[in-house]
């Protein structure tokens, strides 16, 4: 949005949206924040840019299966998907399903993949009672042609 970008934010947590929307007023600038499931999200048009970080693997496969295709389809053409995941080599395993090594990279196939990368990442706590702990995660950066 400070670079003149249409910006909407779609998240499940009301908790979320409203700290996007804080930011966004403190910073000056226009965002559309949408409240709502990325299963059921209806996206009625095509974006340059979709980014999903941290999300897909709070889902079942099957419909992680879907949620890729409708991103796919809703992006223009020559626009970009950077999408972040956890995988299989993550130390917490209480997620519905982890990506396999090399997974994510598969969804993208007929895309042109600019980056590919799995890592750990480094320490974080996420909340009072949070424990320090490091995520394995895999991220993908695809240009649509």
């Amino acid at each position: 949005a400070k670079k003149g970008f249409e910006v909407t934010g779609v998240d499940i947590s009301k908790t979320a949206i409203d700290m996007f929307v804080d930011l966004a007023k403190n910073k000056n600038l226009n965002v559309t924040a949408m409240l709502g499931d990325i299963e059921d999200f209806y996206f009625d048009k095509q974006y340059d840019i979709i980014l999903s970080n941290s999300v897909l693997h709070f889902l079942e496969r099957e419909k992680i299966i879907k949620v890729i295709k409708k991103i796919k389809d809703s992006t223009k053409r020559n626009g970009l998907n950077v999408i972040e995941v956890f995988t299989i080599n993550n130390s917490f395993k209480n997620y519905p399903y982890l990506f396999k090594n090399t997974e994510l990279k598969t969804y993208y196939n007929d895309w042109k993949i600019l980056r590919y990368n799995e890592y750990k990442t480094g320490w974080e706590k996420h909340g009072k009672g949070d424990k320090l702990h490091k995520h394995e995660v895999a991220y993908v950066i695809a240009r649509k042609i």
